[in-house]
């Protein structure tokens, strides 16, 4: 990497190697480094070559390669560089009737296709030669610069000549790619003497979730058809769930939703967490979360693939005079939808038991919401409420062979 002068120091060792050939093969000819101007000149080379670099571009493939880096307090921990790509017009002059300019595009094009970078024996040359580029360090870059043609259609050259408001002349485009412009030397900060390497490696395993089950208080076994409710305990079971150190419950957590909780009991094949009401209702996305010592020092390890699940709302239905208050655990938050839903319960004979809908947006975290009702016939419902698509349990009567509870008399 290079310092500031590396952009002239290109221009100048390039002037410097196309002049020697140039002179080796035609008589009193030179290079320039002058801007394209109207011939005759004193200032143009009568024959040779005018190096004029018209436009310089960022380098596309470095060029978030090294970005500058700044600590919290905004000391600069790393040198900022950027990759730059230089590109050039070659204007070549001399006696028309002897193709002066062809025979110096030729020599110019023969030299740089059959040694395209620049040798670090001719940026010494050129740094030497020049004292405005004492204290350029190009010489040291480990990029070496690579000169390459470009292709510039008629229109392309039209422009840039239209540019320069003079008469066009023998002119050619080459990039020179890459250079690397590196900043001052960051003051970095200090680290403390490093007294000893404990440097550790260790495969990591990812456990996987085969099954979620849910068990009420009081159950003595947990049921596949058993709702998910705060409350409840969820039991996870598979395959190397445990992360493998001395405390296995500290360092293996399980993520549900954005929460993260620490199991009541823990096995390779099973987990155990108690639902708390911090929860969301809704569809939840389940994780087990491993965390590894390395070095004394606890960091985060495997994770299992998300596995969904439904966490249901616990709620309670009262006949208020507003309509129906439902009090749910764990409470909605703003912007979840709730919907009640009524389902008539006994219906006479012969007739179609009639079903109701409320939908409710929820602008605040509430624990209780009142549904307001209309033109809803008398008779018992069942009642449901719905949030985030996830509905209140409904309670199975086997006496009747049918849902049985929740139930409230409308009139």
């Amino acid at each position: 990497m290079s310092n500031h002068l590396a952009i002239a120091t290109v221009t100048a060792a390039l002037r410097l190697r196309l002049e020697q050939d140039l002179q080796a093969h035609l008589t009193g000819a030179s290079a320039t480094t002058i801007r394209p101007i109207s011939p005759p000149s004193t200032s143009l080379p009568a024959p040779g070559v005018n190096i004029f670099l018209f436009q310089v571009t960022p380098n596309t493939a470095l060029r978030n390669e090294a970005l500058p880096t700044r600590g919290s307090s905004g000391q600069l921990l790393q040198r900022p560089v950027i990759a730059l790509d230089l590109h050039y017009l070659l204007s070549f002059y001399g006696t028309e009737t002897k193709q002066e300019p062809q025979v110096a595009m030729g020599i110019v094009a023969r030299s740089l296709q059959a040694q395209p970078t620049l040798t670090r024996t001719l940026i010494e040359q050129a740094v030497a030669a020049a004292s405005h580029l004492e204290g350029s360090d190009l010489v040291d870059s480990l990029q070496q610069v690579r000169f390459f043609p470009t292709m510039a259609s008629v229109e392309d050259i039209w422009k840039l000549w239209s540019v320069f408001q003079t008469p066009y002349v023998l002119s050619a485009t080459y990039q020179a790619s890459v250079v690397l412009i590196e900043g001052p030397t960051a003051p970095r900060a200090p680290a403390l003497p490093v007294r000893g390497l404990a440097a550790q490696a260790r495969a990591l395993r990812q456990p996987v979730i085969e099954r979620v089950l849910s068990q009420a208080t009081g159950d003595a076994e947990p049921s596949a058809g058993q709702p998910i409710l705060v409350g409840h305990r969820l039991i996870l079971q598979g395959q190397g769930l445990l992360a493998r150190t001395q405390t296995p419950k500290a360092d293996t957590l399980v993520r549900i939703g954005d929460v993260e909780l620490a199991p009541e009991s823990a096995s390779p094949d099973a987990l155990v967490v108690l639902l708390p009401t911090s929860l969301k209702s809704g569809v939840q996305r389940v994780q087990v979360v491993h965390q590894e010592q390395l070095g004394g020092v606890a960091r985060r390890g495997a994770e299992s693939s998300a596995v969904a699940l439904v966490l249901q709302p616990d709620a309670t239905f009262a006949k208020v005079a507003e309509g129906i208050e439902v009090t749910l655990s764990p409470q909605v938050q703003k912007g979840q939808r709730a919907v009640l839903l009524l389902n008539q319960y006994g219906a006479p004979a012969g007739t179609e038991p009639k079903a109701y809908s409320f939908p409710l947006v929820v602008n605040a975290p509430a624990a209780t919401l009142t549904f307001p009702i209309s033109t809803v016939a008398a008779g018992d419902y069942l009642l449901r409420v719905q949030v985030d698509g996830a509905e209140s349990p409904l309670v199975f009567s086997e006496a009747e062979g049918r849902y049985a509870q929740p139930r409230l008399t409308l009139p």
